[in-house]
């Protein structure tokens, strides 16, 4: 068994922790712990590869397609719904569909016709993230960049493995970088497990380091996450309910039970509860102040 972080699901699927779920109307199944799903961000391609030897092999790649991206309480989700009945996902190059349907081998017995409720979705929790990347748009041709970084524990070989998204030129990947970084320091501090000193000190250092500044044009710039557990590992340590973000700072041995001052998570938005402090829209990555609309573009900040 290898894990593909992104793979084509059906309704009806036996619950995992591996993938997310989809209900009859092809709508993610949430847990607790994700709380309001809010609104997505969006994503043009997809990819994911994982380390074989010295080399770097694709699971699968996807271009010009519309993806939906959620940084919930508790992983990253993925999501594309728009399926064409005769077979084929809206958008996909031949390759692209021939790179996916081979990566996760979609029932070759059964013609497409006859499939029926099937969504592309994948899921990376928090505790197996090693890695938050990210590359502004540097010229014509490029985009802006956003690249997640795993060990697959389902292959003896424990090999390194990424997920990387091209976002919208409008977007700053690296505040949804940023953002994503802290969602990930706030799940491990709320897990209540034990943290090291020189880990604490690691971890309290990224908490408060802020925005990194652009890399040099062709580099990433890396949010690196000072401990992370190996694919599927880390899935016990799932709290009951969305932990507090951003995270205050850890003592050891300490549970967080407050939020710190800094930014607030617009998934937490309600209609009487909105947002009050600066908050990074998951739509366009510009920061907003207060109110029920991103004030760049418009997008509703408000729980859906």
């Amino acid at each position: 068994m290898t894990y593909n972080a992104v793979r084509i699901v059906e309704t009806g699927e036996q619950p995992s922790a591996l993938f997310p779920s989809i209900d009859e109307l092809l709508r993610i199944i949430p847990e607790p712990a994700d709380g309001p799903l809010g609104a997505p961000l969006q994503a043009t391609s997809v990819s994911v590869q994982r380390k074989v030897g010295n080399s770097w092999v694709n699971q699968l790649r996807a271009s010009d397609i519309s993806l939906e991206l959620w940084p919930t309480g508790s992983r990253l989700l993925v999501y594309c719904r728009k399926y064409n009945k005769s077979g084929g996902w809206v958008g996909f190059s031949l390759g692209g569909l021939a790179v996916a349907v081979a990566a996760n081998a979609i029932s070759a017995g059964i013609s497409a016709g006859q499939r029926r409720g099937k969504a592309l979705v994948g899921g990376i929790r928090y505790p197996w993230i090693r890695s938050v990347s990210f590359a502004p748009r540097n010229g014509y041709k490029t985009r802006e960049t956003l690249e997640i970084g795993y060990v697959d524990g389902t292959d003896p070989t424990k090999p390194a493995c990424s997920i990387t998204f091209h976002l919208p030129n409008h977007v700053e990947a690296n505040r949804i970088a940023r953002h994503l970084a802290d969602k990930v320091i706030a799940y491990r501090y709320a897990s209540g497990l034990p943290i090291a000193d020189d880990a604490l000190a690691r971890y309290e250092n990224l908490r408060t380091s802020g925005l990194m500044g652009p890399p040099k044009k062709g580099f990433l710039h890396i949010y690196r996450i000072p401990t992370s557990f190996a694919v599927p590992g880390g899935v016990e340590v799932l709290p009951s309910t969305p932990p507090p973000f951003p995270a205050t700072q850890r003592e050891p041995g300490a549970t967080v039970s407050a939020l710190a001052v800094g930014s607030t998570d617009v998934s937490g938005a309600t209609a009487s509860n909105p947002a009050d402090e600066p908050a990074t829209c998951f739509r366009c990555g510009s920061s907003y102040v207060g109110s029920a609309f991103c004030t760049d573009c418009g997008a509703a900040l408000i729980a859906g």
